[in-house]
């Protein structure tokens, strides 16, 4: 009997290399945001988020399950970054996530904020990246396809209109105070969605709000930048003391400080987590919506802008589907 204990405890304590990615929470981000002088909207806005944990040689079968993924490690850590590192990149990245939040959502509530100053700084090239050669670690990221590269968000978002193995993106570094331009290809990350290869970091700066905003409560759990487009339509609400919807609303996406939405990884766990919570509306990128368009009792919409969101929701698109 002792073997049957022993291969019980090796099947569901064993570490392997790989890590399940399930649905998470909806947080209600009323509880999470305080916009001063302001009242929370009615009706609930969800930042919705994914579960990660390290799975068991029984754990593997999760890939069966649906709305459960299963990634190697290297996927999610980058090799040869220390993890403390990485998670002070994804710290930063919920930072600046929340500054471009704040400052879109109080310009669409008709205040004037200017763009707070904000950088893009190279941390690693990661294993068999297309970048290996053209990118290095310290390289500040001032252009992408001409376009000025102010935030995190912006560049991904860039680099996401580019098909896996299609045009290669055009890069406009500086590196060590001296200008260069590389052409580099895209790749796919565990979902699919292109990427350029690289770990890349957040610098903000701080914006100068005409209205303070305060971030707490479930947020400080959590990192990267995937919830910036809930977080500004939540201060949005707050600011004009209008419901958002006649429905309680879910989504994802980042945002950038001109309110552009990009692409995010997870999308399948995170509808889930939108059902659960009792939403009627979850709002993605673009590039996520055919991963789950055909959702069941939640209606999925679209959105590439901020003002696309605002508008879809105001324009009577909360019926359920």
């Amino acid at each position: 009997m002792i073997w049957i204990a022993v291969l019980l405890a090796a099947l569901f304590y064993l570490p392997t290399p790989y890590v399940v990615m399930a649905p998470g929470d909806a947080v209600d981000l009323r509880a999470a945001i305080r916009v001063a002088g302001h009242t929370s909207p009615a009706r609930p806005v969800y930042l919705t988020d994914v579960l990660l944990y390290p799975a068991s040689p029984l754990g593997l079968l999760a890939k069966y399950a649906p709305g459960y993924r299963l990634l190697h490690r290297s996927d999610l850590e980058p090799a040869g970054v220390p993890s403390e590192q990485y998670r002070e990149v994804l710290r930063r990245s919920m930072i600046e996530s929340q500054q471009a939040a704040a400052v879109v959502g109080e310009r669409a509530a008709g205040y004037r904020v200017v763009t707070p100053p904000s950088r893009v700084r190279v941390v690693a090239v990661l294993k068999n990246s297309r970048a290996r050669g053209l990118l290095e670690p310290g390289d500040i990221v001032v252009e992408v396809d001409g376009h000025a590269v102010t935030s995190l968000a912006r560049m991904v978002a860039i680099v996401g209109t580019h098909p896996v193995g299609g045009t290669p993106a055009t890069i406009r570094i500086d590196r060590r105070g001296s200008e260069r331009i590389v052409s580099v290809g895209t790749s796919g990350s565990p979902q699919g969605q292109p990427r350029i290869g690289v770990l890349i970091a957040a610098e903000p700066g701080k914006a100068d709000l005409p209205v303070p905003v305060r971030f707490g409560g479930e947020l400080e759990r959590i990192s990267g930048s995937s919830g910036g487009l809930m977080m500004a339509l939540d201060i949005y609400a707050a600011l004009s003391g209008r419901p958002l919807s006649e429905v309680s609303v879910a989504g994802t996406g980042t945002i950038d400080f001109d309110g552009n939405v990009g692409p995010i990884d997870g999308a399948s766990q995170k509808v889930i987590a939108a059902k659960r919570a009792g939403a009627k509306i979850f709002l993605c990128p673009p590039g996520n919506y055919r991963e789950i368009e055909g959702t069941r009792g939640i209606r999925v919409i679209p959105v590439a802008t901020f003002e696309q969101a605002r508008k879809a929701l105001a324009a009577g698109e909360q019926r359920a589907a």
